[in-house]
């Protein structure tokens, strides 16, 4: 999203497709590695700016699949202690827990959001499955938009390291990106039934 995101308040459909290979592993020598794997998010944004770590993010973490929403509480105050501006607030993170069966399979992926302060929400479908529906508020702060960002990249892959694992390569395929205002402008009528 070049575009400056969405706006506050205002209700989005996104889809994306992702496929991790089933032979992916994060436990060596017996030690469960640490690092994460995002495959995508959503920031805030300031003038079209970055300005703060993600809203929400899906990741693989510990063999699980896993889906990271930002909350209210005490973010703010997490964020003004923040040694640099790759530390996260993981204190303030509501996790919701989407399991290990997606690891060597296609997962489409079709998200309705709304980030507001009060009245937000932000629901996934994982092949068809709801696996999330939640309602509620959004730590936006001096945000004036959010922006969907796709592409993996990985999270504490220094503790690996310090522990003297070696982090292993992997492939990520994605497809089928794409966003509209309405669920059938963008996977048709047949996706959203």
């Amino acid at each position: 999203e070049n575009d400056g995101g969405i706006a506050l308040n205002e209700e989005m459909w996104y889809r994306i497709g992702f496929y991790l290979s089933e032979d992916y592993s994060q436990v060596q020598n017996g030690q469960m590695m640490e690092n994460a794997i995002s495959f995508f998010d959503f920031k805030h944004l300031l003038n079209c700016k970055e300005i703060t770590h993600q809203l929400a993010n899906i990741a693989y973490r510990g063999g699980r699949f896993e889906l990271y929403l930002a909350d209210t509480i005490n973010y703010d105050q997490c964020k003004s202690n923040k040694q640099s501006g790759n530390e996260q607030c993981r204190g303030t993170m509501r996790v919701f827990d989407l399991g290990p069966s997606y690891k060597g399979e296609w997962v489409h992926v079709i998200m309705n959001v709304k980030f507001s302060d009060s009245e937000g929400f932000f629901r996934m479908w994982f092949n068809g499955q709801q696996v999330v529906n939640f309602e509620g508020g959004f730590p936006l702060g001096e945000a004036d938009a959010v922006r969907f960002k796709f592409g993996p990249y990985r999270i504490k892959m220094d503790k690996d390291t310090e522990r003297n694992l070696s982090v292993p390569d992997m492939k990520i395929h994605y497809s089928g990106v794409g966003r509209a205002d309405n669920c059938e402008r963008l996977w048709g009528e047949d996706g959203c039934g």
